[in-house]
């Protein structure tokens, strides 16, 4: 069984491996750069006391004395006596009644060695006597101390000491790397139980960002995948909403009819209007689930085919296109031209938005009524107006009248124009894909004014 350890675990075993790591490193070199740095100066640890001496009586007694480090360079020459001990030995002479008696080869000179202080001195010491007359003044002697501490001795303590507090130091660390290693992974968690918590019920829940480090970009970059997910679902049951109030009635009448039909014997007569009323629905079946396809469809995956367009030109195209249908009705159109602006757009897209408009000024701009193109240029962008002397529509319902399948009143409702209620939806789309917007102007009665703004090159 493969054994799991979550992250906070393996974080604080890192942190403690490398920990180890260094502390191991650190304490070879320190050990190592002391042993030679001991091994090279070890002068540096002698403990030199000199000591004035006068003589009465053939003994001597201290006058006073002068802790130095290192040997001074008088005690390089040859000493009148010289006398080497352990301290081991010097422990065995000091009780109170023993005396070490430094002699000078004439018997003129004893030392009390009581007057030396050894209960201070470490274990694997080695203590040196040096006695020489004062050249200054004949009956005074100096005496020289010279305690040198053993180097191993001295880098065994250094060691036992190093890693005894090594494990210490472990331990403290180990609990400050859970305290910062939980601080850490806290925020992590958050998201975590945020993640949990989102369903298809509630996607529009969102994790706070309150930082802007890896974590906080992580959170930001979690949300922006909430809010496609968000959009995605939404479009999905947009779609299946609309399908099922757009093909739902043609479904019913292509039921309807076939059942007519099969149902005992008709004439061709017959057959032949059933027919056509099927072919009717299939049309606008057909029609409406590719409108809506292209509503239901993320903005991120339309495939525009951009291009250099003159937009006048491309008006040209399709305002010809727009006086057949026009003549129909006797209706008059006209094509103000206010300025040659250039855009980059989509030549396919762009003329299903501005033929849906023209068609649907036409549709409801009743017989020798008016209908106007105007092509101008404000400051970085270019617009199409598109003004007809209509029907009109309320003020109440403007803000509503991009939304799919929303129609103002009820002879907008009738099947018979064959309007899905989705044209105005897919223009909106259209210039928001150019990176455009579309406004409305209408006052009931009086005809309305579709304006498509679209950004100029």
């Amino acid at each position: 069984m493969k054994l799991t350890i979550n992250i906070k675990s393996r974080l604080i075993i890192w942190f403690l491996v490398i920990i180890i790591a260094i502390l191991v490193f650190w304490g070879a070199v320190a050990q190592l750069l002391m042993t030679r740095s001991l091994l090279q100066k070890n002068i540096n640890l002698n403990n030199v006391r000199i000591t004035r001496l006068k003589e009465e009586d053939g003994i001597a007694s201290a006058i006073s004395y002068t802790d130095i480090i290192g040997l001074p360079e008088s005690v390089g020459e040859m000493p009148v006596l010289s006398l080497s001990y352990t301290l081991e030995q010097l422990k065995e002479f000091s009780s109170e009644n023993v005396f070490i008696d430094v002699v000078m080869p004439e018997g003129s000179l004893a030392i009390d060695t009581r007057s030396l202080i050894i209960d201070d001195l470490p274990e694997n010491t080695h203590l040196w006597l040096y006695l020489y007359p004062d050249q200054n003044e004949p009956y005074l002697y100096n005496l020289v101390t010279v305690c040198q501490t053993n180097v191993e001795g001295v880098i065994g303590i250094f060691v036992r000491t190093l890693w005894l507090t090594i494990p210490i130091a472990l331990v403290f660390a180990g609990i400050l790397g859970y305290f910062l290693v939980n601080k850490m992974l806290k925020p992590v968690q958050t998201i975590t139980e945020t993640a949990q918590e989102i369903e298809s019920s509630n996607l529009s829940s969102r994790i706070a960002v309150r930082s802007n480090d890896e974590i906080g970009k992580l959170s930001a970059t979690l949300n922006r995948m909430f809010e496609r997910l968000e959009n995605a679902f939404n479009r999905e049951k947009q779609f299946t909403t609309d399908a099922s109030h757009e093909l739902g009635t043609p479904l019913s009448i292509i039921q309807g009819e076939a059942e007519l039909a099969l149902h005992g014997t008709r004439s061709n007569e017959e057959y032949q209007k059933a027919l056509e009323s099927i072919l009717k629905e299939t049309r606008h079946m057909s029609s409406a689930t590719r409108k809506l396809l292209f509503l239901s469809r993320d903005d991120g995956n339309q495939q525009l085919q951009l291009e250099d367009l003159d937009l006048r030109f491309l008006l040209d195209d399709f305002v010809q296109d727009a006086e057949v249908l026009c003549h129909i009705k006797d209706i008059a159109i006209q094509f103000n031209i206010l300025s040659n602006p250039r855009i980059r757009g989509d030549k396919v897209q762009l003329r299903e938005l501005f033929l849906n408009l023209i068609d649907n000024a036409i549709r409801y701009t009743p017989q020798n009524g008016e209908i106007s193109i105007t092509l101008g240029e404000q400051e970085d962008y270019a617009y199409v107006s598109i003004k007809d002397t209509g029907t009109g529509i309320s003020k109440e319902h403007l803000p509503y009248l991009f939304e799919r399948f929303y129609r103002a009143d009820r002879s907008r409702a009738s099947r018979s124009n064959g309007s899905a209620g989705l044209g105005l939806a897919i223009c909106k789309k259209i210039a928001e894909l150019h990176s455009g917007k579309i406004d409305v102007e209408s006052e009931k009665g009086k005809g309305s004014i579709f304006t498509v703004w679209l950004p100029t090159i």
